[in-house]
């Protein structure tokens, strides 16, 4: 990702998306009191697949935005509001 965003730093963002979805799920079965089975496994392997494309859809339209000149809070918000999709 470092070579397709020519920048070592612009992925993080992207890293730092996926632990926050996989806390919210683990907090889910916590708070549910349902085990942590093979079924469960399997959608938060899924769930860590979809939370990274979406982070990296959000960060690529983003990026578009502000090399088009808009600032940085401006770019990132509307980057989110083309490329946030509820999971």
């Amino acid at each position: 990702m470092a070579a397709q965003y020519n920048s070592w730093t612009l992925p993080f963002s992207v890293l730092l998306g996926t632990p926050i979805a996989v806390f919210g799920a683990f907090l889910a079965l916590y708070l549910r009191r349902l085990d942590n089975d093979v079924y469960a496994q399997i959608g938060l392997l899924m769930l860590i697949g979809l939370s990274a494309k979406n982070a990296i859809l959000i960060v690529e339209f983003a990026k578009g935005e502000y090399d088009s000149g808009k600032s940085l809070l401006d770019a990132s918000l509307a980057g989110a509001k083309l490329r946030l999709r509820p999971i």
